[in-house]
């Protein structure tokens, strides 16, 4: 995180009136102008990649391309070789995200590793919640609806997954 994210979540911090408050920051990955944990991260996804190494950000924008042409596969391989590199968000997101469109279950562990630099990004949320659903991991599903609420609070998705995870509930579909 930078300082511009904690500043937008220092409400939310003394709001838990804390004893004390250590931020340890200044070495992380920095991805465009504000951030991409601040609630005003750029628009554009290449911003975020700005400040990672030159071969990663060549890697990451190779996979980008390959996913333009549908190439999920291809996207993959260039994103795992990113990640031996350096492991970034961006690139466990995109992970996360082509696993999922091919229904494979290891696409919640990528996307949860990416889910503090994507909190504030309702269209992050909603795929985390379907992966959480789809992998029946209730407990961490049960949290999402409710921090999408605050970002989208007309969202039709938030009362479907609701209604989701409690059927499942009462199922016993539990992990």
């Amino acid at each position: 995180m930078n300082s511009y994210t904690f500043y937008d979540k220092i409400d939310d911090i003394l709001k838990e009136d804390p004893d004390a408050i250590l931020i340890y920051a200044g070495h992380n990955e920095f991805y465009g102008a504000p951030g991409i944990g601040s609630s005003k991260s750029p628009e554009n996804i290449n911003n975020m990649i700005i400040y990672t190494p030159a071969s990663v950000r060549q890697f990451i924008n190779q996979a980008f391309r390959h996913l333009q042409s549908g190439k999920y596969d291809d996207a993959l391989a260039v994103l795992h070789k990113a990640n031996k590199i350096q492991e970034t968000n961006i690139a466990n997101r995109l992970i996360g995200e082509i696993l999922l469109k091919k229904n494979d279950r290891n696409a919640l562990g990528y996307l949860k590793k990416a889910y503090y630099e994507f909190s504030s990004d309702p269209n992050f949320l909603n795929t985390l919640c379907y992966a959480c659903i789809y992998n029946d991991d209730l407990e961490y599903a049960e949290k999402i609806p409710g921090e999408l609420k605050q970002l989208s609070p007309d969202s039709e998705r938030i009362r479907n997954y609701e209604m989701i995870i409690a059927q499942k509930r009462k199922a016993g579909k539990v992990k």
